[in-house]
């Protein structure tokens, strides 16, 4: 035996939606999974049609690896409706930072790295994690000395950002960092990177852009360039 939702609205103070489960077909276990989802969620009436609400109490796990996880989350609707939305969460996550690195002369630094998901390269700032014991600006310069040799000084570094609200709730940082002209270390790659190092000027961004307009770009290496034309 399994269980079907409905909703029933509630009007003693604040308004309410409570998801009542009736007896349906399916097993046993499938039936104690979805009781487990059984809650009272409410808003003030000033909400209704007006500010959506979730309640991360009914997260559902999908999912689970090493790294990442993939989260079904039930919210309310402009209508007052339940609905859910699926995403994926790092795990224990404390952001990442973008090295937006730039040299006195005004070249900037990029990479070319094969990125998994596109089974090809992809043109980017050098970014990564940020780790438990690092700010944004400390995790921006470490990303790039780790991925380019060149080392720098931070300039200023941003509010958290989105990286793709409808896909995951990651936060980036921009960091944006004067760097030397000339790399100072030997890169230090983990295994699973294959990262190639551009020095972009400034003159030649807008032909740069142009001869690669059939290649890969990330959104923010291609935003900072476009401001640059």
């Amino acid at each position: 035996m399994g269980f079907k939702r409905s909703l029933h609205l509630r009007r003693n103070g604040d308004v309410g939606y409570q998801e009542v489960l009736h007896p349906t077909t399916g097993g046993e276990k499938e039936s104690l999974q979805r009781l487990k989802l059984s809650t009272v969620v409410r808003i003030h009436p000033w909400a209704l049609g007006v500010n959506m609400k979730v309640n991360k109490k009914l997260d559902r796990i999908l999912a689970s690896t090493k790294w990442l996880k993939m989260v079904e989350r039930y919210f309310i609707n402009t209508k007052g409706d339940i609905n859910s939305w699926t995403f994926v969460e790092r795990n224990n996550s404390r952001g990442a930072a973008i090295a937006v690195a730039k040299t006195p002369s005004g070249s900037y630094i990029i990479i070319k790295e094969f990125r998994v998901p596109f089974g090809d390269y992809v043109y980017s700032f050098p970014a990564g994690m940020i780790d438990n014991n690092e700010t944004p600006a400390e995790a921006g310069l470490r990303e790039l000395e780790e991925e380019t040799g060149y080392r720098g000084k931070v300039r200023s570094t941003s509010r958290a950002l989105s990286s793709s609200a409808g896909l995951t709730n990651e936060i980036i940082y921009m960091v944006y960092i004067e760097c030397d002209e000339e790399p100072k270390s030997h890169v230090r790659l983990e295994m699973s990177e294959d990262i190639e190092v551009f020095k972009l000027p400034l003159y030649r961004v807008s032909s740069w852009l142009t001869m690669n307009s059939d290649k890969i770009l990330d959104a923010k290496l291609y935003n900072v360039l476009k401001e640059n034309i």
